[in-house]
């Protein structure tokens, strides 16, 4: 059975979505994109300010950065996962830097989503 969402006004064929259709599928995407974006932020400024990153924080920084890059494919969490694992493995205490770096880059790659989810 294929439900009809009816967004308001008269319900034409440009204004219906199939439940569980391809148009719905890619509104649900986008939104799940930008859930799990601002879930990932949030991490990385919670880490900030803390003011010190430990060791054991050093391991949930990889576990959870794993967990993302797992579920979005986001190359930016990929990316995160090698630098902080090359911070473990070298025994630097530098994960300031690679958090206030990776803090930044997202907005760089994709520079009007974070914008636009204001803006709405």
């Amino acid at each position: 059975m294929v439900a009809i969402v009816n967004l308001g006004g008269p319900v034409s064929a440009s204004h219906r979505l199939a439940h569980e259709g391809a148009a719905l599928g890619q509104i649900h995407a986008g939104s799940n994109a930008n859930k799990a974006s601002d879930h990932w932020h949030g991490f990385l400024r919670g880490l900030l300010a803390s003011g010190t990153i430990d060791d054991a924080e050093m391991e949930a920084m990889r576990a959870e950065a794993k967990g993302m890059a797992e579920i979005t494919g986001c190359e930016v969490a990929e990316d995160f996962v090698r630098d902080v694992d090359a911070e473990i493995r070298g025994g630097g205490r530098d994960a300031h830097r690679i958090v206030s770096a990776y803090l930044v880059r997202p907005a760089i790659d994709n520079p009007g989503g974070d914008l636009k989810r204001r803006v709405n």
